[in-house]
C-alpha cells in the first residue's frame, strides 16, 4: 500500500528447467528466528483485566519489563483488555496470552486518530518500535462501528482505524539508537469489525490492516530510509480486513517471512508494496473467502514515498505451499511491476520464484495475474476449478513495456479455464512455457516458446488488467 494517500493501498520435462542462484533468487538460509528461546529467561510482569480502560496498566507492565533487563515478559492473564493507543520502544522481550481463545484485547470506543495523523504517524492500536519482540497466543478484536472519534484529518485520510498492530523499526517521531527489529507474532486471531460502509473503501471493514511491518509516517518529511529488520509472522488468523497483513518500504537489510497463517474475509488478504531489496518468503498459508485478491505485490509507490529511491538490489519474493480458495471474479495472486513501467529500467523489477501451491478458482478469477514482470518463475502449481485463466502474463501497452523471460513449467491444469489455462498477452515477449497437450495455451506475444503443448494464437483480446479494478490505498 502506499503511504497513506487515500488509505485503504506437473514435473513434465522439468528437467529442462532447473532454479539456481544464478537465476537471482537465493533460497532462505536461516528459517524464521527463533526468538522464543531467546526470550526464555528473565522477569515475567502479569497484567490482570480491569473491566474498563487497561491501557495504563498495560504501558507500565512493559515500562517494568523493560527496567527489569532483557528476555522479560509481560503475560496477559485471561480476560478481555480494553485499551487505546499503546506505542512501546525498544523492547526486548516477549508480550504473551494465556491463549487466543483466553486472552483478547479489544480497543476504547471514540480512538483518538487525528492525534497520530496530525504528528505524521498512522492510527494503530498497539506499535512496537525497535527492539527484540516475540508476541504470542492472544486475540485482538476491533469492536464493531466506528472506532475514531470524529476529526477532519481522520474523514479525509482514513476514515477508519489504520491497523491493529504495528512493528517497525523507527517512525517519524521516533529513531532508535539501532534503528532495527526482530518482531515474531506466532499463534494470534486479528479480527477486524463491522461498520456502515463508512471510510476511504466505503466497504463494511473498519480497520485496514491487521498487521503493518514497516516504517510509519504518513507524508515523507525528509529523506526517508527503507526499513531494516526481521518480521516473522506465524500461525496467526487474520479476518476481516482491508488488509491482513502488509509489508511495505522495507529494504535490502529486511526480511519478512509470513509462514502458515490464515487469511479470510480481506479486501486484499496479503498485500506489499515499496519495497527495495528486501526478501519475502510466503509459505503454506491457507487463503479463503477474500474480496479482491490473496495477495497482491506491487512496487506502485515507491517513488512517491521514496523519491530518491536507488535499490542496490531486486525485491525477491518466494511463494510456495499455499492454498488459495477464491471467490468468483477474484485473482488469487497479483504480481504488478510498476517501477519498470514508470521508469522504463529493470534495476527495479521484483523478482518472484512461485512453486508448489494449489490455487482453487471459482467463475471468472484468475489464480496468478504476472504484470511487466522480468525472470518470474511460475512452476510446479496445481491449478483446478472454474476460473477464467490459470496464468495471465502481459506488460503494459501506453509504454511499451513486456511482460519478459517468465518461465511457466511444470504446472497441472486439472479443470477446463474458460479462457485459457496460460494466456501470453501481446506484451509477452521470451516466455517460456512448458505444458502437456491438455493444456490451453494462448500466445499473443512475441518470441515466446511453448514446449509440450500447441498454443493458439488466437483468443481473448479484451481481457481488463486486475488495476482497473483497483482504487488507491495509500496517501
Amino acid at each position: 500500500m502506499k503511504k497513506l494517500i487515500y488509505l485503504f493501498s506437473s514435473l513434465l520435462m522439468l528437467g529442462l528447467y532447473t532454479c539456481t542462484q544464478d537465476d537471482g533468487l537465493v533460497p532462505d538460509p536461516s528459517g524464521a528466528a527463533d526468538l522464543k528461546s531467546a526470550h526464555s529467561h528473565g522477569a515475567v510482569i502479569t497484567v490482570n483485566p480491569s473491566g474498563s480502560d487497561d491501557t495504563q496498566a498495560l504501558i507500565d507492565a512493559f515500562d517494568n519489563a523493560k527496567a527489569a533487563g532483557p528476555g522479560s515478559t509481560v503475560l496477559l492473564a485471561e480476560g478481555l483488555y480494553t485499551i487505546g493507543f499503546i506505542e512501546i520502544h525498544d523492547f526486548d522481550g516477549t508480550f504473551k496470552g494465556s491463549g487466543k481463545s483466553l486472552t483478547k484485547i479489544t480497543n476504547m470506543e471514540e480512538l483518538p486518530c487525528d492525534i497520530p495523523l496530525n504528528n505524521n504517524v498512522v492510527p494503530a492500536l498497539v506499535k512496537f518500535v525497535g527492539g527484540k519482540v516475540r508476541i504470542s497466543d492472544m486475540t485482538y478484536q476491533i469492536k464493531d462501528g466506528r472506532p475514531c472519534r470524529f476529526s477532519q484529518i481522520n474523514e479525509d485520510f482514513v476514515g477508519d482505524l489504520f491497523a491493529v498492530l504495528i512493528v517497525e523499526d523507527y517512525t517519524d517521531n521516533y529513531v532508535p539508537a539501532n534503528r532495527n527489529i526482530r518482531a515474531e507474532i506466532d499463534n494470534v486471531d486479528f479480527i477486524g469489525g463491522k461498520d456502515d460502509g463508512y471510510g476511504v473503501w466505503q466497504t463494511e471493514h473498519n480497520t485496514g490492516l491487521g498487521i503493518w511491518c514497516g516504517p510509519d509516517f504518513i507524508w515523507p518529511l525528509w529523506n526517508e530510509p527503507f526499513g531494516n529488520g526481521e518480521y516473522n509472522i506465524t500461525r496467526c488468523n487474520f479476518n476481516y480486513f482491508i488488509d491482513g497483513a502488509e509489508g511495505f518500504g522495507l529494504g535490502h537489510d529486511a526480511v519478512m517471512r509470513v509462514f502458515n497463517n490464515t487469511f479470510t474475509r480481506s479486501l486484499m488478504q496479503l498485500y506489499y508494496s515499496a519495497n527495495s531489496g528486501a526478501k519475502f518468503y510466503i509459505q503454506n498459508n491457507y487463503f479463503e473467502n477474500g474480496m479482491m485478491t490473496d495477495i497482491t505485490i506491487e512496487d506502485l509507490w515507491t517513488d512517491l514515498v521514496y523519491p530518491t529511491v536507488n535499490p542496490e538490489y531486486r525485491s525477491e519474493f518466494h511463494v510456495s505451499g499455499n492454498i488459495f480458495n477464491s471467490t468468483e471474479g477474484m485473482t488469487s495472486l497479483y504480481l504488478h511491476d510498476w517501477m519498470r513501467v514508470q521508469y522504463l529500467n529493470d534495476d527495479f523489477a521484483m523478482l518472484f520464484d512461485v512453486k508448489d501451491n494449489i490455487f482453487n478458482t471459482k467463475a471468472g478469477g484468475i489464480a496468478i495475474s504476472s504484470s511487466n514482470n522480468l525472470d518470474a518463475k511460475i512452476w510446479n502449481n496445481k491449478f483446478r476449478g472454474t476460473g477464467s485463466m490459470g496464468v495471465m502474463i502481459d506488460g503494459d501497452e501506453a509504454s511499451g513495456i513486456f511482460c519478459e523471460n517468465n518461465r511457466v513449467i511444470g504446472n497441472n491444469f486439472f479443470d477446463d479455464f474458460t479462457d485459457a489455462s496460460v494466456y501470453l498477452g501481446p506484451y509477452s515477449m521470451n516466455c517460456k512455457v512448458v505444458g502437456v497437450p491438455s493444456d490451453q495455451v494462448i500466445d499473443l506475444g512475441k518470441d515466446n516458446s511453448i514446449l509440450g503443448v500447441k498454443a493458439r494464437k488466437g483468443g481473448v483480446h479484451s481481457f481488463r488488467p486486475i488495476d482497473s479494478k483497483f482504487r488507491p490505498m495509500h496517501k
